[in-house]
């Protein structure tokens, strides 16, 4: 299977994700904001990353818009509380990025993550 960087500040939302994809025999790598995230974007070059949108220290916003700067075909899944069409928007300037809205339903999400890497390889 892949290697996906889950990034969210929230530990339990993390797991939750984090469990999913093991589940699927991804290879997880794992970050609680975006500034880790990005390092660990550039140290493993992730065939996927699932982000949340809100976290301290850098955003996910900010977060997928580094990532779209240095790599325009990483697959990138939003997980995320916010369900304003501005923040949807946002995300779509940033080419193309699939949303889940929380919590999470495991199988839509592992199913989310597989199509997208499918997709880009």
């Amino acid at each position: 299977m892949a290697k996906v960087l889950v990034v969210d500040d929230s530990r339990l939302s993390r797991r939750m994700t984090v469990d999913a994809l093991l589940a699927e025999g991804h290879e997880v790598i794992e970050a609680e904001n975006g500034e880790l995230g990005l390092a660990a974007f550039r140290e493993h070059a992730p065939a996927c990353i699932v982000t949340d949108l809100l976290m301290p220290i850098m955003t996910g916003f900010e977060m997928i818009a580094a990532v779209r700067q240095e790599s325009a075909s990483v697959p990138i899944v939003v997980v995320t509380a916010d369900v304003q069409t501005t923040s949807r928007q946002r995300c779509e300037e940033h080419g193309e990025v699939k949303m889940l809205n929380k919590p999470i339903q495991s199988a839509e999400l592992t199913q989310l993550v597989s199509d997208a890497i499918g997709q880009f390889c």
